[in-house]
């Protein structure tokens, strides 16, 4: 059900897509609610669901299924919930799969002192998400230095990985492991030890950062693990650093709608802090948005170049 939805990851677009509620159909939002929902918004979600849902035709959604599945407990019953859970249990043993092989490589890299940091798709399956099987896992993001980059390749090359695409080794064969320079001083929050990684990986703060800004395949999953971050840690992020550094970005409008997509669509519980910045560029001038949207694309061009 995913391997055909990722078979475009190698043509990433030039641009990160951007992050827009507006945009998500009703097939969209009604998983999105059933995967980060709670009590009677997750509810009407299934029964809408169960009239809707249509397997045979849905596309991009495919990937949410596993994590909807798994939050959906109460559910479980009827021919969608059935569909729902073979999906489940596929990426379960997709995960299996890929916890055989990711393991042992990644506490090599860390015996072998290359500084790097884990982020993306594998801590936040593994440290985000409830379960790790209720993510899967495409990519191995390994952000580091120019120098420890050329010294992961080499290693990649000493533990017998083949080159996937232009831009990574293959794994398994749906994940690959992607070394990534970039410069994580200047993001929120900092890094984190990890419970189950041998390897340093990105706070909270900074993952929900770079997944805003993330140049995915299709921003779809994005909505999945910013939801999930903010569900397991929104009352813990410093969201004055958090404010600073979406401005810079040029990017509070479309930040304050997503937060209000998660507080009143989603029914996440965000704390005090997030209804401060909700309301802190309402009256942003027409001229304002554009020379930040002018700003943010040039800094979106600007970062491309750098991370390729």
């Amino acid at each position: 059900m995913f391997k055909h939805m990722f078979e475009k990851a190698k043509m990433r677009g030039f641009l990160a897509l951007p992050m827009q509620a507006e945009r998500l159909t009703a097939e969209d939002i009604c998983i999105l609610q059933l995967a980060l929902g709670d009590g009677e918004i997750q509810e009407q979600a299934w029964r809408k669901w169960q009239t809707i849902a249509d397997f045979d035709a849905l596309t991009t959604g495919s990937i949410l299924i596993p994590a909807a599945y798994f939050h959906t407990a109460q559910y479980r019953s009827g021919g969608p919930a059935e569909r729902m859970r073979g999906a489940y249990r596929k990426n379960w043993l997709l995960t299996k799969l890929l916890q055989e092989r990711l393991m042992p490589l990644v506490c090599d890299i860390a015996e072998a002192q290359i500084p790097c940091v884990l982020g993306d798709d594998v801590p936040l399956a593994f440290e985000y998400f409830a379960v790790p099987s209720a993510r899967p896992v495409f990519e191995i993001t390994l952000y580091c230095s120019a120098p420890a980059q050329a010294k992961l390749a080499q290693f990649l090359i000493q533990r017998g990985l083949k080159p996937a695409r232009s831009y990574g080794w293959q794994l398994t064969d749906q994940a690959i492991v992607r070394p990534r320079i970039f410069d994580l001083s200047q993001m929120p929050g900092g890094l984190t030890d990890s419970a189950s990684l041998p390897l340093p990986i990105l706070g909270a703060a900074a993952q929900l950062c770079c997944t805003f800004r993330a140049a995915r395949p299709h921003p779809l999953m994005r909505f999945l693990d910013m939801g999930m971050v903010l569900r397991a840690h929104s009352k813990n992020i410093d969201w004055a650093e958090i404010g600073g550094w979406i401005s810079q970005q040029g990017k509070v409008a479309n930040f304050r709608q997503l937060l209000r997509f998660y507080a009143n669509t989603i029914g996440l519980d965000l704390p005090a802090q997030t209804h401060a910045l909700m309301e802190s560029c309402s009256g942003m001038s027409a001229h304002s948005k554009l020379a930040r949207q002018l700003r943010s694309t040039a800094a979106n061009l600007r970062q491309n170049l750098t991370l390729r």
